[in-house]
């Protein structure tokens, strides 16, 4: 029986890259246990644009979204659901606040995945250039509390969005990239992280992916063996 893929979130894609197989294989199997589902940040994902008080290049002149309009707008994609309301209007208020502090415009930048692996496209950004102090930037939302990117996290998803965007588009050369982390307390204040590192090949980071899905795959198929590299075959076949 062949088992249909299943997608590893950035996050994760990221933090375990360039292991070894038996961190992965440990990682993976973890990963693979069955949790009760705690949340989801895609209410806040719907409205950061809103949060960043991202502009209408048509309708330059269109108000700008308030912070009791994006408030309203969260909660209604939350459906209801008091436990995912609070968990996503904490964030998009801290972003708010980031945005007015730095004094922040931004655009919509379109979503532009990449493929890591075969059927699996990923965004290693959120839909919208901003620029403050100067610079225009790209950012991913680092979005969880504990378990977000590590070191090499980071460095593996800077090189992702320098192959999507200064690789595949000139225009984009002079963009800076950035993290926003978000604090583990009751406000969420967004902590930036700067793009500190030189990318790492696109063939590498791609030949590494292919790493991790063969190893989830043997663990999914119940060959722990193949999943560790303890058996007698290659990891990839």
């Amino acid at each position: 029986m062949v088992l249909r893929s299943i997608r590893l979130p950035e996050t994760d894609i990221a933090n375990i890259a360039f292991r070894s197989p038996d961190f992965k294989a440990a990682f993976l199997a973890n990963w693979l246990r069955p949790k009760q589902i705690k949340g989801s940040y895609e209410p806040l994902r719907r409205s950061v644009g809103e949060a960043a008080n991202v502009g209408l290049p048509l309708l330059p002149d269109i108000h700008r979204t308030s912070l009791e309009q994006l408030e309203a707008l969260v909660i209604k994609e939350c459906k209801g659901n008091s436990s995912l309301v609070a968990m996503n209007l904490a964030p998009v208020r801290a972003i708010r606040t980031f945005a007015q502090e730095h004094e922040i415009e931004a655009d919509y930048l379109e979503e532009l995945p990449i493929a890591l692996y075969p059927g699996m496209r990923y965004a290693f950004w959120s839909p919208m250039l901003v620029r403050y102090k100067g610079q225009t930037r790209i950012v991913f939302l680092d979005l969880r509390r504990t378990g977000g990117l590590n070191e090499l996290g980071q460095r593996v998803c800077f090189s992702i969005m320098h192959e999507r965007f200064r690789t595949l588009n000139p225009d984009y050369a002079s963009v800076q990239f950035e993290a926003w982390r978000f604090a583990n307390n009751a406000k969420r204040s967004v902590r930036p992280v700067a793009e500190w590192c030189d990318p790492i090949g696109y063939n590498e980071i791609v030949s590494d992916v292919a790493e991790t899905y063969a190893i989830l795959n043997a663990l999914r198929s119940g060959d722990t063996g193949r999943a560790t590299g303890t058996d007698d075959g290659p990891l990839f076949r």
